[in-house]
């Protein structure tokens, strides 16, 4: 197998062996790691849903690999290797092997050094132990103060003490949407603004006197440190109407 800089194998004939080794290793293993519920419906559409990532890459690979494909062929295995092995960074509803392994294995304690090893991951040889990393704990919010045209939310991580960002967090956004007070159900998160970068778990936000009476909707969401700026998943919405 060709060994890049980069863990993933660049060769169609290279990567379709090691994507499905990564799948046997993680799903013999994630019991293990403490995944959420997320997590678990993430994976399932990332490995094991018909024409979507995985599924679409397999299907066409088998056809290019007997040798007998059209240029159609050629192209649609070029666009589903991508989706199953890049995504979508910026859109928080896409994921892909690289958005995974980043939201869920890369910084996870409860994965070792070992395992990610077999996953087919580089692993930096120090001398040292991993540093105990914390899972990336869910994100939650709520509207801590409520007044005229100004609101204040307040965000935290399950499981996490203090008001501090985690060692591998950039930041934490937030994301907004205003809707008529009759809407009970969030938007689909894809229709929220960005609004800003949250500071010490608190959020104030002042509205237009226009907005009087509607509900505002609100997500928060992490940024990880590192060049490819990767996002952690979306917390669940939260709301209050806007007085």
């Amino acid at each position: 197998m060709t060994v890049s800089k980069d863990f993933i194998p660049r060769k169609d004939q290279d990567f379709d062996p090691w994507q499905i080794n990564l799948v046997e290793v993680a799903n013999t293993n994630k019991s293990s790691w403490g995944w959420s519920a997320a997590a678990d419906t993430e994976w399932t559409l990332l490995t094991a849903t018909a024409g979507q990532k995985k599924k679409r890459f397999d299907d066409v690979w088998a056809i290019v690999k007997s040798g007998e494909y059209t240029a159609a062929d050629k192209l649609e295995l070029k666009i589903a290797r991508k989706s199953y092995k890049s995504g979508l960074p910026d859109n928080i509803e896409d994921t892909s092997i690289r958005i995974f392994i980043n939201r869920h294995i890369r910084y996870n304690p409860l994965v070792t050094d070992k395992q990610k090893k077999q996953l087919g991951m580089h692993v930096k040889e120090s001398g040292k132990a991993t540093p105990a990393i914390p899972v990336e704990g869910q994100l939650t919010g709520k509207i801590v103060k409520s007044e005229h045209l100004y609101q204040k939310s307040k965000v935290e991580v399950t499981g996490k003490i203090g008001v501090g960002l985690e060692e591998r967090v950039k930041e934490i956004q937030i994301f907004i949407i205003l809707t008529t007070i009759d809407v009970k159900i969030s938007p689909a998160l894809k229709d929220y603004d960005f609004d800003g970068i949250i500071g010490r778990g608190l959020y104030p936000r002042s509205f237009d006197s226009a907005d009087e009476g509607k509900r505002a909707w609100y997500y928060a969401r992490k940024v990880f440190k590192g060049k490819n700026g990767n996002y952690g998943l979306p917390s669940d919405p939260w709301n209050e109407i806007i007085i």
